[in-house]
């Protein structure tokens, strides 16, 4: 989405990918969680020099003891697009696979081809769907929570504690290129912990992992 137009934000260009879900199916998010994989996207077009996946804020689902990270009903998924915007137009392919899950696992592969100019910013899309799912992504630093500590009982092991605000509740889900993580256990005393396993040992990541966390309210 759109059809035959792009969206504009903040001076950026996007197109967004929407996935709809019968009852019951889930899509998911950059770390899956137990199982599950996450959307690959791949875009072939010489107006499009780069390119950034945004993910919504997931929820975290627990079927049959297995716990994922991902989306059920809807989701957009809002493609930043790094374009030479005097250009006014893209052409390409976009190449798209991701998985849905219910009973059983479905993995979709769909290729689309991408034909959009415009003159003005009158020919950008009007509607709000790209905008609500550029909204529901997480941003960086915003200072809503504090970090107090983190630390590792084994180099697989991570240990994260949180200052305790006035949270009624809170969401956490970590990120790496490099290793699946999975939340083993979380507690909340003075502060609050979480405690998370990865497949390889920490010692051995050369870049940073990524949490993302929210009350329910504000990521």
């Amino acid at each position: 989405v759109p059809k035959n137009k792009v969206f504009q934000y903040n001076n950026h260009i996007y197109l967004g990918i929407k996935i709809a879900l019968a009852e019951g199916w889930k899509t998911y998010w950059k770390n899956p969680g137990d199982a599950g994989a996450s959307i690959d996207v791949n875009i072939e077009s010489e107006d499009i020099n780069e390119f950034e996946i945004l993910y919504p804020l997931p929820k975290e689902y627990i079927d049959h003891s297995v716990k994922t990270i991902g989306y059920e009903s809807e989701v957009i998924f809002p493609i930043k697009l790094g374009i030479d915007k005097r250009k006014k137009q893209i052409s390409g392919i976009i190449s798209i696979q991701y998985l849905i899950c219910n009973e059983v696992c479905i993995p979709v592969n769909e290729k689309k081809k991408i034909d959009v100019s415009w003159k003005d910013e009158n020919d950008f899309y009007k509607g709000n769907d790209i905008l609500e799912y550029i909204n529901k992504t997480p941003k960086e630093n915003l200072s809503l929570f504090t970090i107090q500590n983190a630390y590792s009982n084994d180099f697989n092991s991570l240990n994260l504690v949180l200052k305790k605000g006035e949270y009624e509740q809170i969401e956490i889900y970590p990120y790496s290129e490099e290793t699946q993580l999975i939340l083993k256990s979380s507690k909340i005393n003075k502060n609050i912990e979480f405690s998370f396993e990865s497949d390889y040992s920490l010692d051995d990541l050369k870049e940073p992992i990524e949490f993302v966390i929210s009350d329910g309210l504000t990521s």
